[in-house]
This record gives C-alpha cells, structure tokens and sequence, in this order.
C-alpha cells in the first residue's frame, strides 16, 4: 500500500493506528480499535519495501534449491551412454 505524496497526508494516516492504540490504553475506545489499529500496523509491515526483499530473496533462494534437486533426480534417473554403461559395468 503507498502513502499519498502529500507529506501531511502521510504523516496523518501513519499517526492515526498509533492514537488509536493510546486512547484504548486510556479508554476512550473500545478494544476493537486496537485491534484494528494493530492489523493495519501488519498491513504497513508486511508491504514495506525491507520486507518484500526478504521475501523475494527468500522465494529466489527455495526456487534455486528446488531447480538443483530436481536437476540431481534427473540425473539419476536418465540412462548412462552406451560408452559409460561398460565402464560402469566394470566396477
């Protein structure tokens, strides 16, 4: 989710989740605003820039192991050249 250009803007819906945490500790509002509060706090984690990089590198990290095991069980399964199966066969 992006934040509006307008730096006024920004700072007003980044204060917003942290007022409504206050009030509930003083209680002015109920809980459900805390908890809301604290989901939109997860929305704004989980689409942060340092986070979508993790997560990339960590998918681009499990897909080169995946191509490298399924590389490994290729090559265990495909037939051995003629030329190999006699030096294999010596053995």
């Amino acid at each position: 989710m992006s934040t509006p250009s307008n730096p006024v803007a920004s700072y007003f819906l980044q204060a917003t989740p942290v007022v409504a945490i206050v009030t509930v500790i003083v209680g002015w509002l109920p809980p459900i605003t805390a908890f809301v509060a604290l989901v939109w706090y997860m929305i704004q984690i989980s689409e942060s820039k340092p986070v979508k990089r993790w997560r990339h590198r960590r998918a681009a990290i499990k897909l080169a192991r995946l191509k490298a095991r399924v590389m490994m069980l290729e090559a265990k399964t495909l037939p051995l050249p003629e030329d190999l199966k006699d030096l294999d066969s010596d053995a």
